[in-house]
């Protein structure tokens, strides 16, 4: 009998077919003895129907209240058959689900998926004296396989004791290579383009901080800057007075609004920088996807970057001051230096189908 893999993930979107969360049960679909893998989210408009793609079963639950929904979901896990269940995220809710799986005896894949905060919280939690804040992290433990992206907050969490050392493990954010339809392009035949890829203004995402550099600038000496995301509405204004101060880039500044994934490959694969100005990021998926395609990766310390840029020698990690200056230096001889070596690190290292394959084993 066939083992049957499933990913729980409430507020599941079709946009997360290709991030972690669609990915991961889809690359346990290719792997030998193992079934279609199953993606559970809930429904609470009671709308959706369950269907199934080529690597994938969407299973809404329908349900209005949360206990409903947790009560259904169990017994769907139970009548599916599933053998191991991928869980996200330290909260309570996971807890319990790990407690649950164990009754049931379902194994459980928790991918923690931290940043820096989150880590300072699992910490505070670990050496908490609350009843509530140590029977999470007894549930927590439940977990049969449990994975953090980034290096240092493995080796933080390891060091403290957080989890059991036998089934903690470190894995970057990776791609499933039949999700990415390009082929990236050899360095010559490459546009001066720099990629900027999110939620354009965001907070998190800093994107004054390049708009400002450019304005200290001036130019870019033949290279053009193109953003691609949703726009915030209240970023509109700032994008305004941007070229209202700087006409000279009104051509070579672009807001591309949002790309579907197949053409925001080809922009990768056809582009010769990433640009991240972010203030704080988990592990960048982008910045893997660009990396992937061979962008060479420019951006601030925030997580993911040393990992995607082998500790800074494939790319460049800059403090926001400096970023002015970084773009100002930009040239072939520094971001096409060693492109196929970058190339090959990075499909090497953030290939999906490996890490799955290694999470099975841990799974039994």
């Amino acid at each position: 009998m066939k083992k049957k893999f499933a990913t729980i993930f409430n507020n599941f979107e079709n946009v997360h077919l290709t991030k972690d969360v669609g990915m991961i049960p889809c690359a346990f679909t290719m792997l030998e003895g193992y079934d279609k893998s199953i993606i559970f989210y809930w429904d609470k408009k009671g709308k959706e129907e369950k269907i199934e793609l080529n690597e994938v079963i969407l299973h809404p639950i329908k349900a209005r209240f949360r206990l409903f929904y947790y009560l259904k979901l169990f017994i769907e896990i139970l009548l599916e058959n599933v053998t191991a269940i991928n869980l996200y995220h330290d909260s309570i809710q996971t807890a319990l689900f790990c407690y649950v799986a164990k009754l049931i005896n379902v194994k459980v894949y928790l991918k923690l998926d931290l940043g820096d905060r989150g880590c300072e919280a699992l910490l505070k939690r670990k050496y908490s004296k609350n009843f509530i804040d140590k029977m999470r992290l007894v549930g927590l433990n439940l977990a049969t396989c449990i994975s953090t992206e980034t290096l240092w907050i493995f080796d933080n969490l390891n060091k403290n004791n957080v989890f059991k050392s036998d089934r903690f493990l470190q894995i970057p954010n990776a791609i499933l290579e039949s999700t990415v339809k390009s082929e990236p392009k050899p360095y010559c035949q490459r546009f001066n383009r720099i990629v900027v890829v999110g939620r354009v203004g965001a907070f998190e995402k800093n994107h004054e901080l390049i708009l400002n550099a450019l304005t200290e600038i001036k130019m870019l000496n033949g290279w053009t800057i193109d953003f691609v995301g949703p726009i915030e509405e209240s970023f509109n204004e700032k994008i305004d007075l941007f070229y209202k101060n700087n006409e000279s880039y009104i051509n070579i500044v672009r807001f591309l609004g949002n790309k579907n994934r197949d053409e925001l490959m080809d922009i990768y694969s056809t582009s010769k920088v990433f640009l991240l100005s972010s203030l704080w990021e988990g592990f960048s998926l982008a910045m893997v996807e660009a990396a992937y395609l061979g962008c060479y990766i420019i951006s601030t310390k925030v997580g993911g970057v040393l990992e995607v840029t082998d500790n800074g020698s494939l790319g460049n990690i800059y403090e926001k001051e400096e970023l002015a200056e970084k773009l100002m230096q930009l040239d072939d001889s520094v971001v096409g230096a060693g492109y196929d070596k970058r190339l090959t690190f990075c499909q090497d290292t953030f290939q999906l189908g490996k890490y799955s394959k290694n999470i099975a084993k841990r799974l039994g």
